[in-house]
């Protein structure tokens, strides 16, 4: 099935590029007419003493700044947009950067000692927990490293 969808994707391509050159070819002749461009030479003096002078057929003088009004547009919307998702892509790279090293950091903690009870008061911290020397913790630290836990 995906075979003759691409066949007849490039059918309907082909017909409508087709298209296009005989629109294209009608307004040609359409607009057959010469017409002479004048535009200044380039100086630095106003107004310009030169006037660079030739004749152009008119459909081509009207493509042509279709297409050039085409890809200024273009540019403008595209430009500015590529610009914007580079910041973006790179703020975001750095965001996670910075989160991969927080992360880094916290899975290089020794497993030495027990953590300390940091939310209880001194009177509430249970019994059986102050009676250990960080046993547990050397037990849980060979486990990890032998891949155990």
């Amino acid at each position: 099935m995906g075979r003759l969808r691409n066949v007849v994707l490039v059918i309907v391509c082909v017909l409508l590029v087709g298209c296009a050159g005989g629109i294209l070819a009608v307004f040609v002749m359409g607009n057959g007419a010469w017409v002479t461009v004048r535009i200044p030479e380039p100086t630095w003096r106003w107004p310009p003493v030169l006037m660079v002078e030739w004749e152009a057929q008119l459909g081509w003088l009207l493509i042509g700044t279709f297409v050039a009004g085409l890809i200024s547009l273009v540019g403008l919307v595209v430009v500015p947009t590529a610009l914007r998702r580079a910041f973006q892509r790179r703020r975001d790279l750095r965001h996670i950067r910075a989160l991969e090293q927080e992360l880094a950091d916290l899975r290089n903690l020794p497993i030495a000692a027990p953590a300390p009870f940091e939310d209880f008061v001194d009177d509430q911290i249970p019994t059986d927990a102050m009676e250990g020397d960080g046993d547990e913790a050397r037990v849980l630290d060979e486990g990890a490293r032998r891949g155990e836990v």
